[in-house]
């Protein structure tokens, strides 16, 4: 219990620390917008349905809006609940034992689950996913052992569990499967197949529905962005996936972290240290198969494990990214806890299991290690672990863009208001370019400050600069009108239209004109330019500038609609692309 609080405490610590980053904006937008519905909880998010997310973001916003306290208080209690979960499946199958200590120790500290930690988006999945994970595998070998009726109830509700988190709870009904068929069958492989079939028949079809109607929804009804299969692309992200991120990262790496655009860490270990990780794996496996029989079911397990989450990258993640993906923990992290699980399958027996590992009669490799050994180099790794985790969690503490520029900017809407704002774009430093593409700036402003607007025309228009302070707004110019023919007015307007030409033509481009007009008083106006929408407004009356929206090419500009009583005089149409000016407050 002392090893859950500690990791509990060190995650509390690394969460806490950290701030929202990309798709969490995207969580809290919709958890402000909408109430606690079926559809809302339903709807997908990037093509993962997480309807157990949703009902956690709903839970973390209780605590207000970007209060990431509240938030990383949520998250940490479940961090615990990991941890608590794995001491109680170690138990469970091994007993209360010295023997469990080294396997909970390695999953507790490996730096394999930090970005399950640290990044909410992540969390918010893969939380859940481990707890399932977990649970299911505790629950089964109950019902296993003990014949129960109500563990298998309970293993299907973990299972549902962590399906209600990510579709990667698909993953867990082969693992129980091979559990029973490897542990708690005797005999061939036929005969333990037919055997496990006649016990299990009902459970089967009951886990096969599940898993058939969740890939048939996700057919259905979840819009998933592929590209065409790459072949050449599965060697290069096995490299980097199991041959660099896993084999470091369960054994205590990986020391480095390569991060080009914060707060994104890629695994990054020297070539030594992963050669060096692949002599303490192959130490491991080949020291199990030359003092236990039964070993080799554990480590296919975690291969089978490793195996799934590999080809699951690369069919979907990977091919827009490349094989970098498979250095990056979020995707790799139930890698940790079926480590766990095999390092203690080979050691240990699992009670009341015919098919446990046991100590062969005649061991292969005769010296033993006294007792301090491997506690030591459990100890090492843990600590390393433990060393790299904290290295990871350094990147995310030291990337404050997002949290200070959100600061900031809700404290400038506490004095101003509501606004009218242009859209000059979030920088790529609070939000990636690839997330929010569309409405980036107006998606978080509408949680800041729900009353300002984004208009096609606005006299009083404001933008937000990289810093979040506002601004009034300014023009870069890239064109402008040609020189009016009347001396002090520029271009008349005496009947209520006219075509004013510009020194040349834009390109197509989304544009801002700023029109500088005198009028006697207000008037109604149509603005409009070539193949573009027409935008209808009111002149002011007086002297004033009036910002509208143009898109495309064109090479004039129609005023229209205008009192054709008055005369309104254009001085100057300038073309071009917003940008921040003078501070607003």
């Amino acid at each position: 219990m002392l090893l859950v609080l500690a990791h509990t405490a060190f995650r509390a610590w690394a969460m806490f620390g950290a701030w929202f980053q990309e798709d969490d904006f995207e969580f809290l937008r919709d958890s402000r917008a909408n109430g606690l519905t079926l559809d809302y909880v339903m709807e997908p998010h990037t093509g993962h349905l997480m309807p157990l997310g949703r009902l956690l973001a709903d839970l973390s916003m209780a605590g207000g809006l970007f209060n990431w306290p509240a938030t990383a208080a949520v998250t940490a209690m479940l961090q615990g609940v990991v941890g608590l979960a794995a001491f109680w499946m170690l138990r469970t199958l091994f007993g209360m034992r010295w023997g469990i200590v080294p396997p909970l120790m390695i999953f507790l500290f490996s730096a394999i689950t930090m970005p399950a930690s640290v990044w909410w988006a992540v969390a918010l999945n893969q939380i859940p996913q481990q707890i399932g994970l977990l649970c299911a595998v505790a629950c089964w070998v109950l019902a296993e052992r003990t014949g129960r009726t109500r563990w298998v109830l309970l293993t299907l509700a973990a299972v549902v569990f962590a399906l209600a988190a990510d579709i990667r709870g698909l993953m867990i009904p082969p693992v129980l499967a091979a559990i029973s068929f490897g542990w708690f069958e005797t005999g061939s492989a036929k005969q333990r197949l037919v055997s496990l079939v006649r016990r299990r028949w009902l459970i089967i079809i009951v886990a096969g529905a599940v898993g058939l109607g969740t890939i048939a929804y996700y057919a259905l009804y979840i819009e998933q962005n592929r590209l065409d299969t790459d072949w050449g692309l599965l060697g290069p992200l096995t490299d980097t996936m199991l041959g660099t991120g896993f084999a470091t990262g369960i054994t205590g790496g990986p020391w480095d972290w390569y991060s080009p655009t914060p707060p994104a860490a890629f695994a990054d270990p020297p070539e030594w240290a992963t050669r060096l990780s692949w002599l303490v794996i192959a130490g491991v496996v080949t020291h199990a198969f030359l003092t236990r029989r039964r070993t080799g079911r554990a480590w296919a397990l975690l291969l089978f494990g490793l195996v799934t989450l590999l080809l699951l990258l690369w069919s979907s993640r990977a091919p827009f990214v490349g094989d970098i993906a498979g250095t990056e923990y979020r995707y790799l992290t139930e890698a940790a806890a079926l480590a766990m699980l095999a390092l203690g399958l080979a050691y240990l027996e699992v009670d009341g299991a015919a098919g446990s590992s046991v100590p062969r009669e005649s061991p292969m490799f005769t010296p033993r290690f006294p007792v301090q050994v491997p506690i030591a180099i459990t100890t090492a790794i843990a600590m390393s672990g433990l060393w790299s985790a904290t290295q990871f969690a350094l990147v995310w503490h030291g990337f404050t863009d997002p949290r200070d520029y959100v600061s900031r900017l809700s404290k400038e809407f506490a004095t101003t208001g509501p606004l009218a704002l242009a859209d000059a774009g979030l920088p790529p430093t609070v939000v990636g370019p690839n997330l929010w593409s569309e409405q980036r700036v107006p998606r978080l402003v509408g949680l800041l400050s729900p009353d300002s607007v984004f208009p096609e025309a606005s006299h009083d228009l404001a933008v937000i600069d990289d810093s979040g302070a506002l601004t009034h707004a300014a023009l870069e110019v890239a064109t402008s009108s040609e020189p009016g023919p009347v001396d002090g007015c520029g271009w008349r307007i005496p009947e209520g239209e006219k075509t004013i030409p510009l020194v040349r033509p834009t390109v197509d481009f989304d544009w801002w004109l700023r029109i500088s007009y005198l009028a006697p008083k207000e008037t109604p106006v149509v603005i409009e330019v070539e193949d573009g929408d027409a935008v209808r407004t009111t002149l002011r009356a007086g002297l004033h500038q009036l910002f509208v929206r143009a898109d495309g090419q064109f090479d004039s500009v129609d005023l229209t609609s205008i009192d054709p009583s008055l005369i309104v005089c254009v001085d100057k149409i300038d073309v071009g692309t917003i940008s921040p000016g003078a501070p607003l407050t």
